[in-house]
This record gives C-alpha cells, structure tokens and sequence, in this order.
C-alpha cells in the first residue's frame, strides 16, 4: 500500500513476513523513517508522528536561521 500525504511525505506499508510489516516514508528532501512491527495500522499511525515531528523541527530550524 502506497499513501502520499500533502507535507510531501509518501509512504509504504508492506509484510516482509508473516505477521510482520515495515512501514517506510520518505519525503522530497531525500529523508527516510523505517519502522518494523506487527500492528500495520499502529505503524502507520507512529511513522506520521515521526514525519510530522520531523517537519515541525525542520520548519522551526528554517525560521531561526531566517533571524
């Protein structure tokens, strides 16, 4: 499965192996987040908060160099 998001991050679920999924995201500057667990939707839900936190911190580093 193959979702893109409007801050610029897509990302992918996939099972590479019974049970077991890897949730990858990666945004147009090249950044990557990988996760690995049992619970897809749970996955999914943590790797967004990774990105969003991602985002929020490069968006105050750009706002504190504009000073």
């Amino acid at each position: 499965m193959n979702e893109n998001s409007s801050s610029g991050w897509k990302f992918e679920i996939m099972e590479v192996s019974n049970g077991v999924y890897k949730v990858r995201a990666l945004n147009k500057d090249g950044l990557k987040i990988e996760l690995e667990g049992f619970d897809p939707e749970k996955l999914m839900l943590d790797i967004k908060k990774s990105a969003l936190e991602i985002e929020m911190k490069a968006r105050q580093n750009r706002k504190d160099s504009s000073h």
